[in-house]
């Protein structure tokens, strides 16, 4: 448990920034700083560039949740492009070493990011198999069509169906 004057300590060099209705906080690719931030108001969304190139909304940030945790323990570029999508929101800035004081202290504020972390990673993997599934189905549907499509299809003229073959190359066997 975090004790009362080490908390205040943390909490006092916890900065706080103000991002007004649609500026980025950071973009996808975007080298990472070491920096973790906690949403104290407002809303914010969370985009990831499609194959296309379009910007697909992910989810939606709101008051008491957080995001880029990952750059506190390891430099990754930015998976996502963060904007901020109320009126005002405020953030609380929380920088790596601000972190590691708080989760020696407090071994239960390292148990909520990592339940965090590990709840988000099974619902990307969610969506990875269902997204698995819906191609299978497709390429399936197009396997399917054309199978069906080659095997309605009237033979080319002059050319003998397969059962006029397999009739023409039968010859009886004489009898003994």
């Amino acid at each position: 448990m975090i004790r009362a004057e080490n908390l205040k300590q943390y909490l006092s060099e916890v900065t706080v920034q103000h991002f007004p209705k649609g500026v980025q906080v950071f973009s996808e690719g975007e080298e990472s700083n070491g920096i973790m931030y906690f949403v104290f108001s407002g809303k914010l969304q969370v985009f990831k560039k499609s194959g296309s190139g379009e910007d697909l909304i992910l989810r939606q940030i709101g008051p008491g949740e957080f995001f880029g945790e990952l750059a506190l323990v390891h430099p990754f570029p930015r998976a996502a492009t963060i904007i901020a999508s109320s009126e005002e929101v405020r953030l609380g800035i929380i920088t790596r070493e601000t972190f590691l004081g708080m989760g020696h202290e407090s071994p239960g504020f390292l148990s909520v990011l990592l339940n965090t972390v590990i709840r988000r990673l099974t619902e990307v993997e969610e969506k990875i198999s269902e997204s698995k599934e819906v191609i299978h189905a497709i390429l399936n549907q197009e396997e399917e069509t054309t199978t069906t499509q080659n095997t309605s299809q009237p033979p080319n003229e002059g050319e003998k169906s397969s059962q006029e073959k397999t009739d023409a190359e039968f010859i009886p066997p004489e009898p003994s």
